[in-house]
């Protein structure tokens, strides 16, 4: 549950406004805030009721009364403050947090004007005293494919793609076929959606335009499964290797970070819904997803020789905190095999993979701003660094099926502090 406190400016007198319980809850934690209307009476926030329903609600501070001010709903929504005038208030949202955007919602209306429109993303917001200017930060990023023979960084070769966009991921964010091209994603459309290069020639094509991520390509070179919120809902999707014949595998309302068995028949993914998230598989052909444990887990791989299962999830009260542990089970019963412990992720999320052997569990490690990736045998014992870059972050990473390439999405998250003026 999440809530909704206030006390006063001593910390004294702390009380509890109002509660919210999965699925709905205050969104998102991590970059947004509440804001008190000048007169008082009213504190606005934003609330999500499914992962793709984001409302700004005002409650009352005189017993809690509420109403949601939206009259269309946002897929993603932040941070909101008051107008000095109480006319409305400025919103951050839009269709992901990668597109965010600065709205003036009207009060007590529910109307909502565009402010910004641009490629980039938002995040605080920070009014001057007569409303006419904010200042806010402006969050993009510069990250290019790159594709290394063996994971040597120093033989590492960018990739003609452009700037695939920071936000272009969920779980991994790229995939390798049997044939060695790389399967990715890339904001390149202005929206994530996935797309296929081919190293040797240096070209590339772009699969989806209804928007699509998390690509992950079948072993027989038949499919590629990604997730994509085309319907409204984020659910797994399966299209053939050309982007042809899309076909629709689950039903969402988040289902996220694909896998499939080495044999081509199973999709397991993250169903990342209710009070908690938890494995649950599909056939490739579709039909009624069934769930594969009650345990809490991020994100979910399968091993190369599709036997095991290794899923991460946090050590915490709530299961939808980055993660910092790691579980390695049967694929068959769920009965254990190992247990290892990671270091907590910054800025971006820590990302798991098998090695081609299917002996370690492969996984990024960020320090000081610089991304690399680790092996952790299942055999136990200390972890290992495999490569060597010395600067980006890392957003995606892969190694080819015969484990002789490498490939990663890397680069660097850019903030800028902006001034907007003449907001009327």
């Amino acid at each position: 549950e999440s809530a909704l406190v206030i006390a006063n400016v001593d910390g004294s007198n702390e009380q509890i406004l109002t509660v919210r319980k999965r699925p709905d809850r205050f969104t998102p934690l991590f970059f947004t805030g509440p804001s008190w209307s000048p007169d008082g009476k009213l504190i606005a926030a934003t609330v999500a009721s499914s992962p793709r329903v984001c409302n700004v609600v005002v409650f009352s501070v005189a017993g809690g009364k509420e109403e949601v001010l939206t009259r269309e709903p946002w897929v993603f929504a932040s941070r909101v403050e008051w107008l000095p005038d109480m006319s409305g208030l400025l919103v951050i949202g839009g269709d992901g947090v990668n597109n965010s955007q600065h709205w003036v919602l009207s009060y007590p209306g529910g109307e909502r004007r565009r402010v910004t429109n641009d490629l980039s993303a938002y995040r605080v917001i920070s009014l001057t005293g007569d409303g006419r200017k904010i200042a806010t930060i402006q969050v993009d990023g510069l990250i290019n494919l790159w594709v290394a023979p063996e994971g040597d960084a120093t033989r590492a070769v960018r990739m003609p793609t452009g700037n695939v966009g920071f936000y272009a991921s969920g779980g991994n964010n790229l995939s390798w076929t049997t044939d060695n091209r790389v399967v990715y994603m890339s904001n390149e459309g202005g929206v994530p959606d996935v797309w296929i290069a081919d190293p040797s020639e240096g070209s590339r094509r772009q699969l989806t335009t209804n928007g699509g991520g998390s690509p992950v390509a079948t072993v027989d070179g038949k499919y590629i499964v990604f997730v994509s919120g085309r319907n409204g809902k984020l659910a797994i999707w399966r299209m053939n290797l050309d982007g042809s014949n899309p076909v629709n595998l689950s039903n969402g309302p988040a289902d996220i970070y694909p896998s499939v068995t080495p044999d081509g028949q199973w999709v397991v993914f993250i169903k990342s819904e209710g009070s908690k998230p938890t494995v649950w598989k599909v056939s490739i052909d579709g039909g009624t997803p069934e769930q594969v444990t009650d345990h809490v887990a991020s994100s979910a791989i399968v091993s190369p020789d599709g036997k095991l299962l290794a899923y991460s999830y946090p050590e915490s009260p709530d299961p939808f905190a980055p993660p910092n542990r790691l579980v390695v089970v049967n694929f068959a019963d769920n009965s254990p095999v190992a247990t290892f412990t990671f270091g907590p992720s910054s800025t971006v999320p820590t990302l798991i993979q098998w090695s081609p052997d299917g002996k370690s569990i492969l996984y990024s490690v960020n320090r000081d701003s610089v991304s690399n990736v680790w092996s952790q045998p299942l055999s136990g014992g200390a972890p290992k660094q495999i490569t060597e870059f010395k600067d980006g972050l890392m957003t995606g990473f892969a190694w080819s099926r015969d484990g002789k390439m490498f490939a990663a999405t890397r680069g660097s998250l850019l903030r800028d502090a902006v001034l907007i003026t003449d907001l009327r």
